[in-house]
């Protein structure tokens, strides 16, 4: 087989998933990418749901931070529940 890629991703070890030994990953091209801040996530979620509810009305509009808070903090509560 010639000219052809391969797309992957993995989580950090823990959680039944193991080490990758450094010998196999040395054939590939890694990049790591760290996951964003709150304050980003924050930016990012708050200004898709801005940009969706722009054709809604002003009381739905007003209340985009607040759903956007509330989403995320679900989030985490789920995320806890599930490395726990």
């Amino acid at each position: 087989m010639r000219d052809i890629g391969y797309l992957a991703a993995m989580g950090k070890a823990g959680g039944g998933r193991n080490e990758t030994d450094p010998r196999f990953v040395s054939l590939f091209s890694v990049f790591n990418m760290t996951f964003p801040s709150e304050d980003s996530l924050f930016l990012i979620y708050n200004s898709i749901l801005v940009g969706h509810t722009q054709a809604m009305s002003p009381d739905i509009q007003g209340i985009v931070s607040t759903i956007t808070k509330m989403t995320m903090a679900l989030y985490r509560y789920v995320a806890r529940l599930y490395n726990n």
